[in-house]
């Protein structure tokens, strides 16, 4: 199709090839739809320039994606007929999206998959996308996304050309979602990877989820790779019971023992980030976990990293359970943090190189480094 506005609002589309397909439409809008047992995608999407799913079941569909949306254009001709930089907005609120849980590699690739495609050149367009109220990450709550993927498969994996958001307005938030994944190993919770340098700078908000990696092993909870400055915020993920105290952690990793799970895998390539990590709760009953991997920063960048809780599980053998881990540190990073990171069970709470930071944070009641 080839139109200017649509909504389908209370279908069905159950035993096709593809549930429902969009191809160069200015706004797209799916409201109370069951979308299942198609053989390939849910939906796919090429230039859905707004995209609206809302309050719909994405069951079972058998392709790569449950849900594919790809962006092929850098610049568009707005109203007055200028060539300006393309924009892409998602919306993705209050549905469930459920796997095949009988089989064992669904499609080979993310659940949900945004992502630009190799005719998109220079700068690239801007992204803005939000997933909120998918499911209710509390105590009890049902799961938005129940995924059963293969290893290195994520349940929302963004790879963008261009600009995550503007200077005025987030590019991607992610809050108040549930998520799920298989017993499969290597799976990961929320890629994101863009691959050019940022014009402006890429902004990123996951807040107040819940994460349980179905007990795998190998595992990543959160696999961020950004080339271009960014400003990231991790915060307050955790659920809740009925009298509002504390009963969920935000990231359970449930691997299998010695395997390795990563609660959050962090790479930033540019220099000037700004990043908060706040607030989490994060459990492993496996392992030679890590709970916050910084694989690669470079500086000049500020990270705040305070009042998280990270519980490890030791078996007492060589690898060791890492708390706060900076792997690679190019130029120096300011560290800040006033309130406690209480980690236990872990045999190495905190590490980065010597010279390589300004600034302290807290780790079990001790300043760092």
């Amino acid at each position: 199709m080839n139109l200017d506005s649509v909504t389908l609002n209370g279908q069905e589309y159950t035993g096709n090839v593809i549930g429902v397909e969009a191809d160069v439409v200015n706004e797209v809008s799916l409201v109370n739809l069951q979308v299942t047992d198609n053989t390939s995608f849910g939906f796919d999407g090429l230039d859905v320039f707004r995209l609206d799913v809302t309050t719909s079941l994405f069951q079972s569909n058998e392709g790569f994606n449950q849900l594919r949306y790809l962006a092929d254009r850098t610049d568009v001709l707005d109203s007055n007929g200028d060539l300006v930089r393309a924009e892409y907005v998602v919306n993705i609120q209050q549905n469930q999206f459920i796997d095949d849980q009988a089989v064992a590699n669904v499609g080979g690739g993310d659940m949900i998959s945004v992502q630009t495609t190799a005719n998109v050149t220079g700068e690239g367009p801007e992204l803005f996308m939000l997933v909120a109220d998918n499911g209710d990450p509390d105590a009890g709550g049902i799961a938005g996304f129940t995924s059963n993927r293969a290893a290195g498969d994520a349940i929302i994996g963004i790879v963008w050309r261009g600009d995550l958001g503007d200077v005025a307005t987030t590019g991607v938030t992610i809050d108040n979602n549930n998520f799920l994944m298989s017993a499969n190993a290597g799976q990961v919770g929320v890629g994101i990877r863009t691959t050019r340098q940022s014009t402006n700078r890429d902004s990123v908000v996951y807040t107040n989820n819940t994460l349980n990696d179905g007990g795998g092993g190998t595992d990543v909870g959160l696999d961020f790779d950004f080339a271009g400055a960014t400003t990231l915020l991790i915060a307050d993920n955790f659920g809740v019971d009925a009298n509002g105290n504390f009963a969920v952690n935000g990231f359970q990793m449930d691997g299998l023992n010695a395997l390795g799970d990563v609660a959050m895998d962090l790479t930033f390539r540019a220099a000037n980030n700004e990043i908060e990590i706040s607030t989490n709760a994060i459990g492993f009953t496996s392992t030679d976990g890590t709970g916050i991997l910084f694989d690669a920063i470079t500086g000049a960048s500020n990270v705040t990293i305070e009042g998280n809780q990270i519980v490890m599980f030791d078996d007492f053998i060589l690898p060791v359970e890492r708390g706060i881990f900076f792997n690679r540190v190019v130029g120096s990073i300011n560290l800040i943090g006033n309130v406690d990171n209480v980690i236990s069970n872990s045999t190495q709470p905190f590490f980065i190189n010597a010279g390589v930071s300004t600034g302290s944070i807290l780790v079990n009641g001790q300043t760092v480094p």
